[in-house]
């Protein structure tokens, strides 16, 4: 039958190592591994002959390429453009009080740091009650105690021997973030960089999205970040807030929550980054408390009035006692964040479009249809002031830089002004310093830099209706967006905390992530 008789196989035993098998090869025991041919080196592989070849080119000189070089050449191309699979990037890590050395792999250390982010959050939750004095002399105490250890635990952690080390959690872009600094930024409350922001150009980095096309159900109407910057949230009328943790890499979903009876038009966390407010197209809205995952549903109070939608809402980021509901027919309902019942109303003689609080928490300006500025006194609940916004169509956004020296407005022409802050409050008719013709649609949105170096305004009715400028020449930066920049319909869009990240949501509900390389703090 053709069939020879041969000597039996014997299968020697291996003298390969267990570690081997994730890539950690101890150089006594080095051998080549199941995929490297010896004979690579004698093919040699014309790389000018096709155009799909010519790409892995150094220079155009080149022509010809050993196996070896082509395969590096091939997998160096393969990995520009698709991630390394996480079951792929296994990670050493040496335990330094024991001395002994596992191999984890990145889904596992991709958990330990959200468990060691989520820890965090619930120590700072400690601390804060420990100052109101809503603990006890022994809790703070053991409180004390547990942060005690936990620092200590973090002190001795494991310590990464592969190329995934700590580090590489925080560097995103070209920008190393590590903890300490975001830790030391966050305390200081200073993140603002030596050098000025040039003027003529902006340098954007595309980075993975937050939110891939396919996971939300409805377009991104509120995006915005934690207070430490870790974290990015969404809601939308799908009716369901996301938490996603900001890696620069896969950007996964820490925590997700369905509300069954309210699409959200409306979201906002609190300055020290615990609560939530969510609400919509009905009479009553949501408290989410983020370290403890509790829900509370607040129903319209009695002295409230009959108002079928609260679906503005507007928080104030610089204090934690207001947030108000805008009603209908110039209502404006003054809540207190900590009791979540309402301490003042306030009424207009237009209708109210939009609305935003003051940096030093004592004031509110309302922005009207007939494009007047109202200035309320939160502390007397009174009409301090009145200007008219310069050749304002119909108001429809407004905001006020975090140090108070800017105020810019947005009406539905597409028109966007901005203003010395003084002026508004001196004069009933200001000149802006500067209008902003750029978009030629309804504004929807206006956001400051947190290190008012420059400000955002976007349009939900047309593609690609977003820009950029620069407040101290006054001028939309250029460069960027392109035609070629995927925005499509920016729905929303927010700054991290230090200025370094960039997030806009269109009407998929995809969640895109750009790099500001001159900031250096998340």
């Amino acid at each position: 039958l053709g069939i020879h008789d041969a000597e039996p196989m014997s299968r020697p035993m291996s003298t390969e190592r267990p570690d081997s098998r994730f890539g950690i090869v101890d150089p006594k025991h080095d051998s080549d591994a199941a995929w490297q041919d010896d004979d690579d080196e004698q093919i040699v592989v014309d790389v000018s002959a096709h155009s799909k070849t010519r790409k892995l080119r150094r220079d155009a000189a080149e022509t010809e390429l050993t196996g070896t070089e082509y395969t590096e050449r091939l997998r160096a191309q393969f990995e520009s453009i698709h991630r390394r699979p996480a079951w792929s990037q296994q990670t050493l890590r040496l335990n330094r009080k024991t001395g002994e050395a596992r191999v984890v792999s990145a889904r596992a250390e991709r958990k330990r740091r959200q468990k060691a982010l989520l820890k965090d959050l619930k120590r700072k939750h400690r601390q804060q009650k420990r100052e109101e004095g809503a603990e006890d002399s022994t809790e703070a105490r053991s409180g004390e105690q547990e942060e005690e250890e936990e620092s200590e635990s973090e002190s001795e952690a494991d310590e990464d021997l592969g190329e995934n080390d700590q580090s590489a959690f925080f560097t995103h872009a070209g920008g190393s973030l590590t903890q300490k600094a975001r830790r030391q930024a966050l305390r200081e409350g200073n993140h603002t960089t030596s050098r000025p922001l040039p003027s003529g150009h902006l340098r954007v980095n595309k980075m993975p999205d937050a939110v891939p096309d396919g996971v939300a159900k409805s377009s991104a109407n509120n995006v915005f970040f934690h207070p430490n910057g870790q974290l990015l949230c969404t809601a939308g009328y799908d009716k369901t807030l996301r938490l996603f943790q900001v890696d620069g890499f896969d950007n996964p979903c820490v925590q997700s929550v369905f509300f069954q009876d309210l699409p959200i038009h409306s979201a906002a966390m609190t300055r020290d980054g615990h609560s939530i407010i969510l609400s919509g197209r009905r009479h009553f809205f949501y408290n989410y408390d983020v370290v403890t995952g509790a829900l509370e549903k607040v129903l319209r109070g009695a002295n409230v009035r009959q108002e079928k939608s609260l679906e503005k809402m507007v928080l104030s980021q610089h204090s934690d006692e207001h947030f108000a509901f805008l009603g209908s027919s110039g209502h404006i309902y003054l809540m207190n964040r900590r009791s979540l019942k309402q301490t003042a109303m306030f009424k207009m003689n237009q209708d109210v479009t939009a609305a935003c609080f003051a940096p030093d928490g004592n004031s509110l300006y309302s922005y009207g249809s007939e494009g007047r500025i109202y200035t309320w006194d939160l502390r007397t609940s009174r009409c301090r002031h009145i200007a008219t916004d310069s050749g304002a169509v119909k108001g429809s956004a407004i905001a006020l830089s975090s140090d108070g020296q800017y105020l810019a407005t947005g009406d539905s022409s597409g028109c966007v002004n901005l203003y010395d802050h003084e002026s508004v409050l001196s004069t009933t008719n200001p000149e802006p310093l500067r209008s902003f013709d750029n978009l030629r649609t309804k504004i929807g949105k206006i956001a400051f830099h947190p290190h008012n170096e420059m400000f955002g305004f976007s349009s939900s009715n047309m593609p690609c209706m977003f820009r950029l400028a620069h407040l101290g020449a006054r001028s939309v930066f250029p460069g960027w967006p392109t035609q070629r920049t995927p925005l499509r319909t920016v729905c929303s869009f927010a700054f991290s905390p230090g200025g370094a990240y960039l997030a806009t949501g269109n009407e998929r509900g995809r969640v895109l992530m750009f790099r500001l390389s001159h900031y250096s703090n998340a």
